[in-house]
């Protein structure tokens, strides 16, 4: 069984239109890591997502090399994503939309915290005027969501 068959299976039993509170795990069949896509509600076309996170089986060697990988590779968002900080002492790169979405003075953002172990991907809304930010979901196509975690786990 391949990834994709693994994830489309696990998306339609997740599809009721409500939301939900339990997130979609998956062993890559290919044994690259683990999956866990927190879903806020799937339909036929897609799913609103909290967070993607992946738990890698083997830790990165070159975490700068593999951050620059996944903003030139990742392209199934709304925005690329630019690599803004090497954490050296933390072990950890970060990853911010290159141009954020602006509605007025509310901007949103997708952000990525890469480990040599761990990845996680989230959208955040913030304000211009007001200190602060909040997590939102973000919408994805079943088959996008399915591409963005193929290239997030190569």
């Amino acid at each position: 069984m391949t990834l994709e068959s693994i994830l489309l299976r696990k998306f339609a039993e997740a599809r009721s239109g409500r939301p939900t509170q339990t997130p979609i795990t998956v062993d890559d069949p290919h044994n690259r890591g683990t999956v866990t896509v927190d879903v806020e509600v799937c339909d036929t076309l897609g799913c609103r997502v909290r967070q993607i996170q992946i738990v890698r089986r083997e830790p990165l060697t070159d975490l700068a090399a593999a951050a620059r990988r996944y903003a030139d590779r990742v392209t199934g968002l709304l925005e690329s994503l630019t690599l803004h900080e090497i954490d050296a002492a933390r072990q950890m790169a970060l990853l911010r939309s290159d141009v954020p979405a602006a509605k007025g003075e509310d901007v949103s953002y997708y952000e990525m915290t890469v480990t040599p172990t761990e990845l996680k991907l989230r959208r955040w809304k913030g304000n211009r005027n007001v200190s602060g930010r909040s997590q939102i979901a973000f919408a994805l196509t079943n088959e996008a969501l399915v591409k963005l975690l193929e290239d997030l786990l190569n």
